[in-house]
């Protein structure tokens, strides 16, 4: 057992807010509510009063399911979810409750809509928009550890009924400090000059259009290194890796959002590691 698995053990067993979290999570479903223009919630709520996203076609706002309570105009779309009496952030596939230097996860399962047939609710059918992003999140951190680039991924670890904990971020990856002897210099040409030297042909998704992101992990690991993580984000189609998905622990760029996202992540994991949670 890690150092990191022994202390959130111990904060589950003597921090009641942490054990409280982890009991919010555990028993709560979350979708987000697909609302059209028609549907009668658009109008009647007022979404700067939520934890809300927008699309090109549709807002989401996130709920628990077994929390809603109606749709009209008098009453708000949920009561008050046990969620909001914590620090927590949501992503298109996760849901975190944040603490000083850990967070706890779970997935978001789907989407809702209404159904003006019915007057309910009902789930979308997403296909594998929705994969359990979290467990493949774990499973991905397990291969990084067999693999030897663990150093590159906060640690995740599972705790049970569909909730994760991993380690928090220290702070921004802009913070560190890191020298671009050229700002005209793209991306691509970076690979030309110094990645296809090391065999390192494509960076990832994102990760590809952000030099300062690149130059960032290249002035903190070695080239050895970097060739190893370069291998194993290819080897599982790990992309989505910008500055909103990586972070800073002991000084060096952490990634900690690494269970790609409409990629063939899930399928290769599945593949390679055949451990069932």
């Amino acid at each position: 057992m890690s150092i990191f698995e022994k202390e959130i053990e111990r904060r589950l067993e003597n921090n009641e807010e942490v054990y409280n979290a982890y009991e919010v999570l555990a028993s709560t479903d979350f979708h987000y509510v697909s609302c059209e223009e028609e549907s009668p919630i658009y109008e009647s709520i007022m979404i700067d009063d939520y934890d809300w996203m927008s699309g090109a076609t549709k807002v989401y706002i996130l709920f628990a399911d077994f929390h809603y309570v109606s749709c009209e105009e008098e009453s708000p779309i949920y009561e008050s979810i046990m969620i909001d009496d914590y620090y927590w952030m949501s992503g298109a596939t996760k849901v975190c409750i944040l603490f000083d230097d850990f967070v706890l996860k779970t997935l978001i399962c789907g989407e809702m809509e209404w159904n003006e047939e019915t007057g309910t609710f009902e789930e979308i059918d997403c296909g594998d928009t929705y994969d359990d992003f979290c467990r493949i999140e774990y499973q991905v951190y397990q291969r990084a550890v067999i693999e030897g680039v663990s150093q590159f991924f906060a640690e995740t670890i599972y705790l049970g009924d569909s909730v994760y904990a991993q380690q928090r971020s220290e702070g921004d990856v802009c913070d560190i400090e890191t020298e671009v002897e050229d700002e005209e210099l793209t991306v691509a040409n970076f690979v030309n000059s110094t990645c296809k030297a090391l065999g390192i042909e494509k960076l990832p998704t994102y990760f590809d259009s952000d030099y300062y992101l690149v130059k960032c992990f290249f002035d903190h690991y070695s080239d050895l290194e970097m060739v190893q993580l370069y291998n194993f984000l290819k080897k599982y189609d790990i992309n989505d890796l910008h500055d909103g998905n990586v972070g800073v622990y002991n000084g060096k760029p952490m990634i900690y959002d690494f269970s790609g996202y409409l990629s063939c992540t899930s399928e290769r994991i599945k593949k390679s590691f055949k451990t069932k949670i």
